[in-house]
């Protein structure tokens, strides 16, 4: 009897990852995944195919596939680009996962000294929600090479709600936020209204 159930349990686990391998590789040749991996020029129009870029004095507009020279430079600045821009984001994503380790830590030790979990709740809150925030970026997995700015912005969200669990849990209160800068007319927008005398 044992060695059906571990006969079943086999196949069963065999037959999904058999699924997953199947439905991966149709996946990769349906959306012609090998085109992105050459080093043919026409690879980058994959990616670039709505944009048109406009020589110098050309009167036409070309596109990397029609022009190896533009791919092949093309290329060389984005990587040099993605870089710049994943080092940022790379370091700043480790600063995260720091930061919600350490909470994640202080909340551990936290239930080994016998706090009560009403006490804990605001703490783990304040976890859950930096977690999600590294996790998004992390699922995102372009180490912000298409939207750096955000994906900063969203590991700092991150670390600041991770930092103000751990404040939570030391019972120190989080610092107010900054009041909003007053807010300034658009050119040729009126003014304030000033009273009549």
């Amino acid at each position: 009897m044992r060695t059906r159930v571990t006969f079943a349990i086999a196949l069963v686990a065999c037959g999904a990852i058999g699924a997953a391998i199947g439905l991966g590789a149709f996946t990769f040749v349906y959306a012609r995944g090998s085109s992105y991996l050459g080093r043919d020029p026409a690879a980058c129009a994959n990616c670039h195919v709505m944009e048109s870029t406009t020589r110098r004095g050309a009167s036409r507009a070309t596109t990397p596939r029609r022009s190896a020279t533009t791919a092949t430079r093309l290329r060389a600045a984005s990587r040099s680009i993605a870089s710049r821009r994943s080092t940022g984001t790379f370091a700043l994503r480790g600063r995260a996962l720091d930061a919600v380790t350490a909470l994640i830590a202080e909340l551990a030790a936290a239930r080994l000294a016998g706090r009560p979990d009403a006490e804990l709740a605001g703490p783990r809150a304040l976890h859950r929600q930096a977690q999600f925030y590294v996790d998004f970026v992390e699922a995102e997995n372009s180490m912000g090479f298409h939207a750096p700015g955000e994906a900063l912005r969203i590991l700092a969200i991150s670390i600041d709600l991770a930092r103000q669990g751990q404040l939570a849990l030391r019972g120190t209160p989080p610092p107010a936020p900054p009041a909003p800068a007053p807010a300034t007319p658009a050119p040729g927008a009126p003014g304030p209204a000033v009273p009549a005398k």
